[in-house]
């Protein structure tokens, strides 16, 4: 597995913060009577491999630390997902790096439980998105969408009000997007 290397100390603290939403997100929609007839999807736009190597674990590794944690694998925003009980009904995972959807291919095998839930495409964020909003039968679904984009990913200013726009008007989805 190719390092995906990113993030510090805000990037865990960041992601034990989704994990918790998303653990109550879930309970919310499996446990209210109003709520549960709703099929929840969770959206990951920029899901990158599903794993991580934070950036002080890499320089450890390029100083030749002989610390065995310093090649360790962190979770990232789509394994974290994957984790949270009670589990979503979907897990859609867009990323356009055709090596790293390679590698979110398998979370598949490490979810075998989940293995049918998992969708992953290859594709540009911003145009999944709109055609997936457009697409979703919203009387019947709810999501989380987790916009996450690393530096020049950022949704285009052409892009950004349909979406936002798509997004509030349908009441639809929980967004989470970190600027």
């Amino acid at each position: 597995m190719a390092d995906h290397v990113f993030g510090g100390d805000w990037t865990s603290d960041k992601l034990e913060r989704i994990r918790k939403y998303l653990h109550a997100y879930t309970t919310i929609f499996k446990k209210n009577p109003g709520a549960r007839h709703y099929l929840t999807t969770y959206v990951d736009a920029f899901a990158g491999t599903g794993q991580r190597v934070s950036s002080s674990h890499q320089q450890a590794a390029e100083i030749g630390s002989d610390d065995s944690d310093a090649r360790s694998f962190l979770k990232g925003s789509a394994q974290i997902a994957l984790e949270v009980a009670p589990p979503f009904d979907e897990y859609i995972f867009v990323e356009r790096s055709s090596k790293r959807v390679k590698e979110l291919q398998q979370l598949r095998e490490s979810f075998p439980e989940r293995k049918n839930a998992i969708q992953i495409n290859r594709a540009e964020a911003n145009a999944f998105l709109m055609q997936w909003c457009k697409q979703t039968d919203w009387r019947q679904h709810r999501a989380v969408v987790f916009l996450d984009p690393y530096g020049m990913q950022v949704i285009g200013q052409r892009s950004k009000p349909s979406l936002r726009l798509k997004a509030s008007t349908c009441g639809c989805c929980s967004r989470l997007a970190w600027q």
